[in-house]
């Protein structure tokens, strides 16, 4: 039987020092194409930190290739740092990644995966450069850690179908901790699991510009037990924990706070929560839902110590139109009104539990067409019951 290669970055013919001195990009490149040529297989990282510099065409850092997978000798074993002044990104793919985005081409990477791997953008030592950056389908991602990048930490999308075994991937177990722009910005490929990615101090070049979790064009995937936040001793917080665009996905047991403008931002439609929790918004507003057929089960606490007062569930804003939403969540300390009825359409089931000590129960009035059960106690709680019949 023939077997894909299993090629140590560090063995001969490569000689990847791993000793944190040496730019090791170039051995480290020739590894993958050696893997990617001989029909896939695994480059492989002993211990240690791997320095990698700019490329001499392109916008790298490292190519990746199809059926390729880069592994570490344990998680954070194996680092990839950024050489100083390389300003380049660090893993990205295919080579004409720049030209595919939004382009929904079936073009890209396939089959690819990065296993107990740990990224440093070395920000500190350079102005540009993201993380991982693939336009492609099938990723299977599991311990990937990925910190101090000067622009987006992460960035992956696709926008057809896939051969067999369809395009869906698996991301699990990714850490992201400090980076300059999105931390986690996904386009796709659809229909993928999620699980217990974390995100932490994402926007750090601009208070409130960039998101933790930014979804868009093919998302539409399984979230499960993912999480964004940010220090109290920074100087800038992410736009929003969740920007949701794309709509149609799912999250399950996750977890956003401390956004500075809100902590949920659904645009795009049908998209479910289920047993998760949003608090410590920075600026007012813990979800603010702008579309339809959003369904959501989730606990809303109180802001961000020293915020403005916050509101809990926000139905839309000017010139949107928002209806056959399904709402039941648990609210406290939500003193700007735990639901702003003001922008609803109709047609939406509100139920809300909770504790209101101080503000206002709610702001604006339901639509006659919408289905509202709530019972808050508390000094400003109050009962709000209207059946459609």
């Amino acid at each position: 039987m023939v077997k894909p290669p299993h090629i140590n970055v560090t063995a001969p013919p490569f000689n990847a020092k791993g000793d944190g001195r040496s730019d090791d990009r170039a051995a480290i490149q020739a590894a993958i194409h050696a893997a990617a040529n001989a029909g896939g297989g695994c480059v492989y990282f002993p211990k240690g930190v791997y320095l990698i510099g700019a490329e001499p065409n392109g916008i790298g850092g490292l190519q990746l290739r199809s059926h390729v997978t880069l592994q570490g000798e344990a998680p954070r074993a194996a680092l990839l740092k950024l050489k100083d002044g390389a300003n380049r990104t660090m893993i990205y793919g295919p080579a004409n990644v720049e030209t595919l985005w939004g382009s929904g081409s079936a073009e890209g990477v396939e089959n690819w995966s990065l296993v107990n791997i740990e990224i440093d953008g070395n920000r500190a030592n350079n102005t540009a450069g993201n993380g991982v950056w693939v336009y492609g389908f099938k990723p299977i991602v599991k311990n990937l850690f990925i910190g101090n990048v000067a622009e987006h930490a992460w960035h992956s999308e696709w926008g057809t179908g896939g051969p067999r075994f369809g395009m869906e991937g698996v991301i699990t177990n990714l850490y992201v901790e400090t980076c300059g722009k999105h931390g986690f910005w996904y386009g796709g490929p659809h229909d993928s699991v999620i699980t217990s990615v974390f995100v932490v101090d994402a926007s750090q070049s601009g208070q409130g510009e960039w998101d933790s979790f930014h979804l868009e064009r093919r998302a539409t995937s399984r979230f499960v037990t993912c999480h964004s936040w940010a220090r109290a001793n920074r100087k800038a917080r992410h736009r929003f924990g969740l920007y949701d665009r794309s709509g149609g996905n799912d999250f399950i047991g996750c977890q956003f706070e401390g956004a500075f403008n809100a902590n949920v931002y659904a645009l795009g439609q049908g998209s479910t929560f289920d047993a998760c929790r949003f608090f410590a918004a920075g600026n007012g507003r813990n979800v603010v839902i702008r579309t339809t057929e959003i369904v959501m089960k989730a606990r809303l606490d109180g802001p961000l110590e020293g915020a403005q007062p916050c509101k809990g569930i926000v139905l839309g804003e000017v010139g949107d139109w928002v209806a056959a939403c399904d709402i039941d969540v648990y609210v406290t300390a939500q003193a700007a009104g735990a639901v702003d009825f003001t922008h609803s359409s109709g047609t939406n089931s509100l139920r809300v539990r909770g504790f209101l000590n101080s503000g206002v129960a709610y702001v604006g009035t339901p639509k006659l067409t919408d289905d509202v059960d709530f019972f808050c106690s508390g000094r400003s709680g109050t009962v709000l019951r209207q059946s459609v019949k």
